[in-house]
């Protein structure tokens, strides 16, 4: 089985990352990688709490993830502010 290995490379003060082979074949069919898949559906949805909590708004534009994130910021402030109990 081949994993997701990183060989670091030093160069003149920068780290470059080397592509394992794994890695090149996923690029290669254009199959996405679902750790980077997760990563960005996590920070939509941090970005829609952040949203709901800090200002009350929701944005125009947004990706997967930031709905429910913004729907569960809205649900945190209304219990913190109003002192609604869970149904």
């Amino acid at each position: 089985m081949v994993g997701f290995i990183a060989i670091m490379v030093f160069q003149v003060g920068e780290l470059t990352l080397t592509k394992t082979e794994k890695e090149k074949q996923m690029e290669k069919e254009n199959i996405c990688d679902p750790h980077k898949t997760c990563v960005v559906y996590m920070k939509n949805y941090k970005d829609g709490v952040a949203d709901a909590v800090l200002y009350g708004n929701m944005a125009d534009r947004y990706g997967d993830g930031y709905k429910a994130g913004y729907d569960f910021g809205i649900t945190i402030y209304c219990r913190l502010e109003y002192g609604e109990e869970e149904s």
